[in-house]
């Protein structure tokens, strides 16, 4: 999937405390043409600890940042993660205060070892991690010499 030249790059999608702001302007199609330019071909998406999915920066990044867009006026009463044409496919359904997400990962695109997993967490933490990530893509596409690798 990648070069062997090409730098790596780790995404991590989990919620750990604190605030952010959201960026003013997500430009997801600008970002991934960065990313592009920049050498980046692939990248490892850490999601909550429970799945290192692999995954190319041309298309899943765009998907990436729409999702970082759905959740910009707070987290909605439901959402579909689906990366990597089904590597990983989560649904998310906020109850109350509490998002549930429902994820399984498929590597290889073999049904044969699908993993699933279920979180469930404050809503606002869901949202902390969506703004979590859109920040680690845009500083990295902004200034690509600084990799986020966990």
């Amino acid at each position: 999937m990648t070069k062997s030249n090409a730098p790596s790059l780790v995404l991590v999608f989990a919620a750990t405390g604190g605030t952010l702001q959201w960026p003013d302007v997500i430009d997801s199609e600008a970002t991934m043409n960065q990313l592009l330019d920049a050498g980046y071909e692939a990248f490892t998406l850490d999601w909550f600890g429970q799945f290192k999915v692999e995954l190319c920066v041309e298309d899943d990044i765009l998907f990436l940042l729409d999702g970082c867009e759905e959740c910009r006026q707070g987290c909605p009463a439901t959402q579909q993660v689906f990366l990597g044409d089904g590597l990983l496919d989560a649904r998310v359904e906020r109850r109350g205060e509490l998002v549930h997400i429902d994820s399984v990962y498929t590597p290889y695109l073999d049904k044969r070892f699908s993993e699933k997993a279920s979180h469930q967490g404050p809503s606002d933490e869901y949202t902390l991690a969506w703004k979590r990530l859109a920040k680690q893509v845009l500083d990295l596409a902004a200034d690509p010499r600084t990799n986020t690798e966990a």
